[in-house]
């Protein structure tokens, strides 16, 4: 009986840290999400207007092309 609930608990154990385990995953994966968005945003908000303009975009462009879904 006592190997049962030793057994029982290590499933009840792993299945408890896989599930924060795969929160985890996902937290860290929304992170690195949102710096790399922070990043583009940065970056064409140092451009001059002009440079945008070169590029095809304008500032109001910006946050469209950082979360992929500018269309042209």
């Amino acid at each position: 009986m006592t190997e049962l609930a030793l057994v029982v608990s290590k499933t009840l154990w792993s299945s408890f840290v896989s599930f924060f385990e795969k929160i985890a995953a996902q937290y860290e994966e929304e992170f690195r999400i949102r710096a790399d968005r922070a990043r583009i945003v940065n970056e064409l908000n140092a451009t001059t207007d002009r440079q945008l303009a070169d590029m095809g975009f304008s500032r109001s462009d910006i946050p469209a092309i950082a979360n992929g879904t500018y269309q042209r």
